[in-house]
Order: C-alpha cells, then sequence, then structure tokens
C-alpha cells in the first residue's frame, strides 16, 4: 500500500508539472524536476533495476529549453538500456556550458549498441527514413524540435559501446531566461509604439 500511495503520488507530481509546462520554453532548473520526478516513477516501478544521477551543472539552472526534451532520452535509457542488461542499474543526468551552448547528457550503463546497430539508430533518428516502424521516435522527436528552433548546429549526438552503456548528448545555445524575457518584453513595447 505505501509503494501504490508512493506512485501515485509521483505519478501526480509528473502530471502537473507536464501540465504546467505551457510556453515554448521553461527553465532548466523546470526540466530537470519533472524528469527527476519521472525517474522516481520508474524507480518504484522497477526497484532496484533503476538508479539515478542528476547533476545540474553551474550557470545553468535559468537556461531556457523547450520543455520534455530529458524524459524521452531518460525512456530511451531505461527501456532500451537498462532493460535490455541484467547488471545495469544507472541513469546519470547531467548539464554543463560550454562557451555560448548548453549541453546536457543522459548515460546509462545498459546493454549500448555495437557499430551497426548504432549507425541504424543515428540514421532512422536524424532523418534518414524509419527501417523499423517505431525505431527511435524519441530521439527523432527531440533531434528536429531543437533543429526546428535552433537551427542545423544544434542536436543530438549519440555515442554507445557494447555492454558498457549509451550516452545521449543534446547540444542547444545556452538562452538565459532573463534575457529571453527581456528580449520578448522589448518587442511588445516595440509593437505597442508603431
Amino acid at each position: 500500500n505505501e509503494q501504490a500511495v508512493q506512485m501515485i503520488e509521483a505519478f501526480t507530481d509528473l502530471l502537473k508539472s507536464t501540465l504546467k509546462a505551457t510556453g515554448d520554453t521553461i527553465p532548466l532548473a523546470d526540466e530537470f524536476e519533472s524528469t527527476r520526478k519521472y525517474l522516481v516513477v520508474q524507480k518504484l516501478r522497477y526497484g532496484e533495476k533503476v538508479h539515478f544521477e542528476m547533476d545540474l551543472g553551474e550557470g545553468t539552472a535559468g537556461c531556457m529549453v523547450p520543455p520534455l526534451i530529458l524524459q524521452p532520452l531518460v525512456e530511451n535509457a531505461i527501456f532500451h538500456g537498462l532493460e535490455a542488461k541484467e547488471s545495469a542499474d544507472m541513469v546519470v543526468v547531467a548539464s554543463s556550458l560550454e562557451e555560448a551552448d548548453l549541453v546536457l547528457t543522459v548515460t546509462d550503463d545498459g546493454a549500448g549498441m555495437d557499430a551497426a546497430t548504432l549507425e541504424k539508430v543515428r540514421r532512422n533518428a536524424w532523418g534518414g527514413g524509419r527501417e523499423t516502424q517505431g525505431d527511435s521516435i524519441g530521439l527523432a522527436n527531440v533531434h528536429s524540435r531543437i533543429r526546428l528552433n535552433y537551427g542545423a548546429g544544434y542536436g543530438l549526438a549519440l555515442d554507445s559501446v557494447p555492454d558498457i552503456g549509451t550516452t545521449v548528448t543534446l547540444r542547444l545555445p545556452a538562452l538565459d531566461g532573463a534575457r529571453e524575457r527581456q528580449k520578448k518584453g522589448g518587442a511588445a513595447l516595440e509593437s505597442i509604439d508603431r
């Protein structure tokens, strides 16, 4: 009963945070919190099979990101990485700044992929066609959203080693929330002046 109550509370919190995201972008701190709630639900579901660490890097909390860009990556890490390897149990979500870019990584210690499988997943996810219905939809959606919003210099990179794990790296511009609000406010004032 206690675990059922925890699951319902965690799931309710996850739904609330998901529905709360109404804008085009949200602070990375909010995206991390939504992802943490998702991981709590998965931890309750899988027990000792899922452990996680989250490292919100210095200076990244206020960076603005599209909502729900981490959850599909974490979901892939659990379902395709951890589930496929008996001894796997760790997902690490991290953020950092590299010059003018925000870099987000989701790493698992799961099954990993051989070179041929990795190439197929990259082709499917980056828009080279679907060899198998349903392959890499989460990756493809996140990659497309980032490219559409920020241009060809941004998106996902995927690295994997069989029996070691997989890392998905998401690169996007480090846009500060205060500057974004100021730009939008300035644009609104400019339109009022006209």
